[in-house]
């Protein structure tokens, strides 16, 4: 996306383990207003593979809301199967 379509919002990517606490404070979670998680399996993996996404998916959830303690509004965007 070009940046004067962004506007104000910067777009982070990280990569490595979602649900690690450090992980998650240097994607600075803790103050963003929107995350989205990526599944990690394709529409051509099996379903147990799609299995283990959804779950990791579900995990990242759980690690990035248990992150922030504040009360502010956070979007979050998942791909699952």
């Amino acid at each position: 996306m070009p940046e004067a379509e962004r506007l104000n919002t910067r777009i982070v990517t990280r990569s490595g383990s979602t649900s690690s606490p450090t992980n998650l404070r240097i994607a600075a979670v803790d103050t963003c207003r929107s995350v989205i998680v990526l599944a990690t399996a394709s529409e051509e993996d099996n379903r147990d593979a799609k299995n283990i996404s959804d779950a990791r998916a579900i995990k990242t959830i759980l690690a990035v809301a248990n992150t922030r303690h504040d009360e502010d509004e956070l979007n979050i965007v998942a791909e699952i199967f």
